[in-house]
């Protein structure tokens, strides 16, 4: 088996990208794709219309329209791969083109007459719900594989605990390699337990931003350090900056209304 096309959905913030990520070096790893295969990534939702994000990912021919030129498209890109769409559901008309290029292996750019062959693996994610965006032909052969990445506040605390971890290795890890300097970083159990209980509606990447400041503000300055000791930090309440968490009661009172 291993990677096929999938769909990932979940929240803004949950890891939807890290997921593909770990997809891409799985396939590697397990040769479904070569090594020096390319991962492309668009989100379909940065361009103005769904027109732009179409020659984004499919490519021109010159005199398409006005000013066309001649450009590959990321999927010509991502030839041999896998082409990660983010925000999928903003390419609205353009999914016959996606459908095509799954059923045929082919993709035609925009005003091109010819077919190019490509051969990728494609993941589609988004913060709506796909199955009621796509067409069905196309919603059936993109989710071979569906994954539906929790919120942050719906995953058990332990996982919660595992996250926290992850960002503190990181974080000591950047000091390292970066800096050069050992750092031990370490929780009060007051600070741990506002970390872990405060609701983050931004998800993995807003309770990864607020850890971050929190070592930050924690840690002497750079420059302060003697680079032969190692560093201890103990993060505090204090070094929370409150103001990146969300009211807790209030939010939780809108997420049971949903």
């Amino acid at each position: 088996g291993g990677p096929r096309h999938s769909i990932i959905v979940g929240e803004s913030g949950t890891g939807k990208t890290m997921l593909s990520r770990a997809m891409y070096h799985f396939a590697k790893k397990i040769k479904v794709i070569s090594e020096d295969s390319p991962f492309i990534e668009v989100n379909c939702a940065q361009f103005t219309n769904p027109d732009i994000a179409a020659i984004e990912i499919f490519g021109s021919e010159k005199g398409a329209f006005t000013g066309a030129i001649e450009k590959k498209g990321l999927f010509e890109l991502a030839n041999g791969g896998i082409i990660f769409l983010d925000e999928a559901h903003a390419l609205e008309k353009y999914q016959t083109m996606l459908l095509k290029a799954i059923e045929t292996g082919k993709i035609r750019r925009i005003g091109g007459t010819r077919d190019i062959e490509v051969r990728v693996i494609i993941i589609a994610a988004s913060t709506k719900n796909l199955k009621r965006v796509f067409l069905p032909e196309l919603y059936q052969r993109l989710a071979q594989y569906e994954i539906k990445v929790p919120p942050l506040r719906k995953r058990p605390f332990c996982e919660k605990e595992q996250i926290l971890e992850h960002f503190k290795n990181n974080y000591e890890k950047a000091a390292l390699d970066r800096y050069g300097i050992k750092l031990n970083v370490e929780f009060t159990n007051a600070a741990r337990g506002l970390l872990l209980n405060g609701y983050y509606p931004r998800n993995v990447r807003q309770f990864r931003d607020v850890i971050y400041s929190s070592i930050d503000a924690a840690t002497p300055l750079i420059n302060n350090i003697n680079q032969e000791k190692e560093v201890v930090s103990v993060v505090d309440l204090e070094h929370i900056p409150l103001d990146m968490i969300d009211d807790y009661e209030q939010a939780w009172d809108k997420d049971e209304n949903n």
